[in-house]
């Protein structure tokens, strides 16, 4: 009797798509081709990949693992089932509402003071705010006066997150 053992494959190196931060480690990951097929052989190989963590960052670490697949596959193995990339994850655009800037008394500034509109498209329970500051185009009496207003993400998850545009 004798034995047939796999023939072991190469693989180049694979590449990790960017994503837009979702709240999950998930990454999405193209293999490298194969190298050492015999033949006219069916043979490919499947990807899944993970990012270190679930923030936004550029360079991340991306563990990858690699399983072969097609018809002929239980005839190959590969030198190197698991692999290590990087990849990117960029801050999600965030929807708010349109601000709204109290009235105030003659007092002889700037200030006003300004309530943020709501944000949208939070990823479950992330913990984000907004801060808003304004003031006025100048101290003076009058209606309808024009307010700059600056807003700011506040909160333990506002690094993942940038404001998008605002609603009116």
């Amino acid at each position: 009797t004798g034995d047939i053992t796999p023939k072991s494959l190469g693989i180049g190196a694979p590449t990790v798509a960017s994503k837009v931060y979702d709240g999950n480690t998930t990454a999405s990951v193209t293999p490298g081709s194969l190298s050492g097929i015999v033949g006219s052989d069916t043979v490919g190989v499947s990807a899944t990949g993970s990012f270190d963590n679930r923030n936004v960052g550029t360079g991340k670490a991306v563990s990858i693992g690699l399983v072969l697949t097609g018809a002929d596959a239980g005839n190959y193995s590969l030198a190197t089932p698991s692999l290590s990339a990087t990849g990117d994850i960029t801050p999600k655009s965030l929807g708010i509402g349109a601000p709204t800037v109290a009235t105030k008394v003659y007092d002889g500034n700037t200030i006003a003071s300004v309530t943020p509109g709501s944000l949208s498209g939070i990823v479950g329970s992330d913990a984000v705010g907004v801060n808003a500051t304004g003031s006025f185009d100048d101290r003076n009496v009058g209606t309808g006066k024009a307010v700059s207003i600056s807003l700011a993400l506040t909160g333990a998850d506002a690094g993942n997150y940038s404001l998008g545009t605002l609603s009116q």
